[in-house]
């Protein structure tokens, strides 16, 4: 039998490198990275996926990538083989975190960019992968370098309005993944907890010594994690 089609999703301003030592892992397995820029909301980001993918497939996300994936769990459950959510949650925004956003924005509006990317970095990475020598900052800087401040702003817009998903846990039944870190500094362990146990079953990985970015702070045991779990489907 056939693989099924593995999806993954980027997180917020991410692209197809943050899963390039998952892809690697995967040798032969038919995989689409979608480029999510254009779109601004989760809804809209879900709706495109559903359309370029084929008609059964595993998806997983990170961050803003588990907001579009779960939505997607919850528009057709029917497509969806297998369900990876790293990294993210269901719930929406707190009222600090929305404040933070518009912050941001504005510096992007303003025309400092690099400032708000900057701004960032603390969030996504732990700190030793902060370092100015650390692979993971490279690559996350790199993937910045990549966008505009359309894509800033537009992508916050995704993630201020993006739809409260706790409620559809409970209805998902295909095999699930939650993988996080315990140093993650957006979602703390005790959300990936509360997560974990509105879902029928799922399996559950804590990695150490990573931060919000699991696959390029842990690149290798996040690659072989997710590998593991789709290669029977």
């Amino acid at each position: 039998m056939a693989s099924s089609p593995l999806v993954l999703i980027p997180g917020y301003l991410l692209d197809r490198d943050l899963w390039r030592d998952v892809i690697a892992a995967l040798p032969g397995r038919e995989i689409i990275v979608p480029d999510l820029s254009p779109h601004d909301t989760v809804a809209a980001m879900a709706a495109h996926l559903l359309t370029i993918s084929p008609p059964r497939f595993a998806v997983a996300g990170l961050s803003m990538g588990g907001y579009v994936a779960m939505e997607i769990a919850a528009r057709a459950p029917e497509r969806v083989a297998a369900l990876g959510l790293v990294n993210t949650k269901p719930a929406p925004d707190t009222p600090t975190t929305i404040n933070r956003r518009t912050r941001l924005r504005a510096l992007a509006d303003e025309g400092r960019l690099s400032e708000a990317h900057a701004l960032l970095e603390p969030l996504m990475l732990s700190e030793r992968h902060r370092r100015e020598d650390a692979p993971a900052l490279a690559r996350l800087r790199a993937m910045y370098a990549r966008t505009d401040a359309g894509q800033f702003v537009r992508h916050q817009y995704a993630l201020n309005t993006r739809p409260d998903h706790r409620g559809m846990l409970a209805g998902v039944r295909c095999p699930t993944l939650v993988l996080a870190s315990r140093q993650d500094g957006l979602i703390p362990l005790d959300v990936t907890l509360d997560m974990v146990r509105r879902l029928p079953e799922a399996r559950t990985v804590i990695l150490e010594g990573a931060g919000h970015l699991s696959p390029l702070e842990r690149p290798a045991e996040t690659a072989c994690i997710v590998a593991d779990f789709v290669r029977e489907l």
